[in-house]
């Protein structure tokens, strides 16, 4: 599992890869094979992912409407990204009193430079209080190679007038590339709730171990078994009683883990949480066994939703108390409707006809560029290039049960015959649910043969 991700989702596509469909891949993020299991479909879910270590204090929130004045002086200093792998990202701003700055950006481990340290600096310009601009940073393989971008326009072009903004209220940077930027992360975890300084945790770690029926809610010596259990479980205290007290939340559900990752020797934990109307079932999944009862709150499909991440910041393991850190903002979350036989069968049938008539099947098709996604190739003809005839296909297993509110991949294998029946492309790959549509992906491990010998990757 990678810090932050999938979506952030698969994302995650998740981590939705949560909304739009799933988020774009920046351009030095490593892609990772693994299969995902099923996925919520939510708006900027990536973005809100990348908020673990944002100083979001849960108590004494400012106004959303209070913009305050901003120094450009604050751009100065040491930054940290998420790069949704293990490589350390880090930038450094030096603010001169002419006007401009000096930035510094690190990678230790960056694909567009083969797995080498990658580096951009430059030197930028304030085009606002709260703007600056890189026109044409420098981009430096620390090996002495040239960075490749790993889609898309000349990394040279994606880089081109690189602009940073500061938000006053996070204390954070975002940047042209879609990524969020965070002051330099301390060497503890982040402590908010429901105490605040690691002295009150000692203390309240000494009331827990005595037994202290005000301080034992906060023990869960099961946290992350919980939290990755893919049935229906309680949600731990720690998240109920922030979820109860602190945002007023009446119901809820547990989705499931977010990340869970070390950090300064810390265990950090996110989970996805979903606030649920009160005394209403699902409509669109009436009977299933862990949102049946939780119907959405802000349409028949969408609910509000938020990351919650918490710690131990003193005593670590079953009888560590937890404290809540961190929190993204409020985020909508849509779960997918249910898919039939019926709609698979049109699906298929449209999909297999587009790619006998040579034109069209696209709009089936799931983006390569989603995290663990992979180009599905010989969509008209055989490798040989002879055009396909006619084409089946059926459901692995015979079943479409694979499938919930979260999402879920069904199974799928289509042979595509040519040549009169001589050539036979057989493919599989699996259908999932991305906002309010069904596409068809490939993963590491889905095949594609003709006549039974593996073709080599598209």
């Amino acid at each position: 599992m990678t810090r932050l991700e999938d979506r952030i989702r698969t994302g995650l596509h998740e981590t939705a890869e949560r909304i739009p469909d799933t988020a774009p891949a920046t351009t030095v993020q490593r892609r990772r094979s693994a299969r995902p299991a099923g996925v919520w479909v939510a708006a900027a879910a990536v973005a809100a992912m990348l908020v673990l270590f944002t100083p979001l204090l849960f108590l004494n929130r400012p106004d959303p409407d209070a913009t305050p004045a901003v120094d450009p002086g604050q751009f100065s200093g040491e930054w940290v990204t998420d790069q949704s792998d293990d490589s350390t990202h880090t930038m450094t701003i030096e603010v001169s009193g002419a006007g401009s700055a000096e930035m510094n950006e690190e990678d230790d481990f960056a694909s567009v430079c083969s797995g080498a340290p990658f580096q951009v600096t430059g030197t930028g310009s304030f085009q606002s209080d709260n703007t600056l601009v890189y026109t044409s940073p420098t981009l430096t393989c620390k090996d002495g190679s040239q960075p490749e971008a790993l889609s898309g326009p000349p990394l040279e072009e994606q880089f081109e007038n690189l602009t940073f903004t500061y938000d006053p209220r996070s204390n954070t940077l975002t940047d042209t590339l879609g990524r969020l930027w965070i002051r330099g992360i301390p060497n503890t975890p982040g402590i908010n709730w429901p105490q605040t300084n690691l002295e009150e945790v000692q203390e309240a770690q000494e009331r827990a171990d005595a037994g202290d029926p005000d301080y034992t809610w906060q023990l869960e010596p099961d946290m992350e078994s919980i939290l990755q259990s893919e049935g229906h479980v309680e949600t731990p205290e720690i998240y109920a009683q922030f979820l109860q007290k602190e945002l007023g939340w009446e119901e809820f559900a547990l989705i499931g883990a977010e990340d869970t990752f070390e950090y300064g020797g810390f265990q950090v934990m996110g989970a996805q949480l979903v606030r649920c109307e009160p005394g209403k079932r699902n409509p669109l999944w009436p009977d299933d066994p862990r949102f049946g009862g939780c119907a959405p709150t802000i349409d028949d499909t969408q609910y509000d939703s938020v990351i919650i991440y918490v710690t131990q910041p003193d005593e670590q393991g079953p009888d560590g108390l937890w404290v809540a850190s961190f929190m993204t903002e409020p985020e909508p979350l849509g779960q997918i409707a249910p898919i039939t036989e019926d709609e698979i069968a049109a699906l298929m049938d449209g999909f297999l006809q587009a790619r006998i008539a040579g034109e069209g099947a696209e709009q089936n098709l799931g983006s390569p560029d989603d995290i663990q996604h992979f180009e599905i190739g010989y969509l008209y003809a055989t490798s040989t290039g002879a055009p396909y005839e006619r084409g089946e296909y059926e459901v692995e297993d015979g079943e479409i049960e694979d499938q919930g509110p979260l999402g879920g991949a069904i199974g799928l294998r289509a042979r595509l015959f040519a040549e009169g029946g001589q050539t036979v492309v057989e493919q599989t790959f699996e259908l999932e649910g991305r906002g309010d549509r069904w596409l068809l992906y490939q993963h590491e491990g889905d095949q594609n043969t003709e006549n039974g010998v593996p073709l080599p990757p598209p």
